[in-house]
């Protein structure tokens, strides 16, 4: 810490700081939201004030965005292919516009500051491993602090999904971003985290793959990009060479996984099958030509009323909401409707009937199903 410029050492202060008092400022009933974003675009103004910023000309940069989007995407859909085998929970973020914008432009802002303090930091002390190790322990510290109040500690499985979700996946982003800032500037790093970060605020279903699953991925995601970075980074006097086989080799790859998810979607291998619609009879809720995600049951003990049910009557499969469910001796008798239909249909179904529960729409994606199956007819 001798070493360092007293510009850098009041930073590194005000940062500690900031750990120290972050709960403090939310008990007293600060929001947490608006402090941040409070914070980190006023801690940046004053890092750029005193420290300045230099644009950094890595050769490896473009590269080393392109492995970051790749590996990214890559990560995304082994989630969500492994949620296809585990479950998926909705979404508990509202996907209108005006929430989009509440929930993401805080967090991009928060982000895209965070990232530029760091390479910052990280440029003016890059001579300097200690300070550089320092500063990497600083933002994971940060990551922990600022989620430790949204985690319960009753039972040994909780204080596993902090230590392994936050902590350790803090632990080797931080380091991989630190890293990343120190070879080819703050872009990679802030791209990585709006990929990671944001995505679950995009989407209408989220893989429910468990503790020990999320850990796992969420230290392997790290460790492959930056053994892959660290190669790109010795080897850039070969990066001319290697452009359109990075390209050509993720693209197939991740081209491979969509394509193996939406077989086992369609096949329904595993506990969930995608299946198009072919009338209107469940608008405005699901439409024709969408395409529905619903869960294969076992057991009509968790059905309940509203439930959007899958089933077969004389060998026509229905997408029917659920309005009654009755018990006649020890058969359970379940009563439907089309969202779209006047009445009531007029059969009941039984357990054995029973396909599947809605658990998804998306929309449009079922037309060329049904076009063809119509031609076909």
């Amino acid at each position: 810490m001798k070493n360092i410029s007293i510009n850098i050492k009041i930073l590194l202060l005000m940062l500690i700081l900031y750990l120290i008092t972050y709960n403090y400022f939310l008990f007293i009933g600060i929001n947490s939201v608006v402090y941040n974003v409070l914070f980190w675009n006023i801690f940046l103004i004053f890092t750029y004030l005193l420290l300045g910023y230099t644009k950094n000309k890595a050769i490896t940069k473009k590269q080393t965005i392109q492995y970051v989007v790749i590996y990214c995407i890559i990560y995304l859909l082994l989630i969500y292919f492994l949620g296809i085998i585990t479950g998926f929970y909705y979404s508990p973020f509202s996907h209108n516009i005006k929430g989009l914008f509440n929930n993401l432009f805080p967090l991009i802002s928060i982000i895209i500051a965070k990232e530029l303090i760091r390479y910052m930091l990280i440029f003016k002390t890059r001579f300097s491993k200690k300070i550089l190790i320092f500063i990497t322990i600083i933002f994971i510290l940060i990551d922990i602090i600022t989620v430790i109040n949204m985690y319960e500690f009753s039972t040994g499985l909780l204080i596993f999904g902090f230590i392994g979700e936050v902590c350790i996946a803090s632990i080797y982003n931080n380091s991989l971003q630190s890293i990343m800032a120190y070879n080819t500037g703050p872009i990679p790093s802030i791209v990585y985290k709006i990929i990671l970060s944001c995505y679950i605020y995009l989407v209408p279903i989220i893989p429910d793959i468990g503790v020990y699953l999320t850990v796992v991925i969420n230290v392997v995601l790290p460790v492959l990009l930056l053994v892959k970075l660290n190669k790109l980074h010795f080897d850039y006097k070969n990066v001319s060479k290697k452009k359109v086989s990075i390209s050509k080799k993720y693209i197939t790859i991740s081209i491979s996984i969509i394509f193996i998810i939406l077989v086992s979607l369609v096949s329904g291998i595993f506990k969930y099958k995608m299946i198009a619609v072919a009338s209107n009879s469940m608008l405005p809720t699901i439409a024709r030509g969408d395409a529905i995600i619903y869960e294969k049951i076992d057991s009509v003990a968790h059905l309940k009323e509203g439930d959007i049910l899958v089933f077969v009557n004389e060998d026509v499969l229905y997408i029917h909401r659920i309005v009654e469910i009755s018990k006649k001796n020890k058969d359970v008798i379940i009563y439907t409707k089309g969202d779209n239909n006047s009445m009531n249909d007029s059969f009941t179904t039984s357990e054995e009937e029973i396909v599947g529960i809605v658990r998804q729409n998306v929309k449009y994606i079922g037309y060329p199903t049904v076009w063809l199956s119509e031609l076909l007819d």
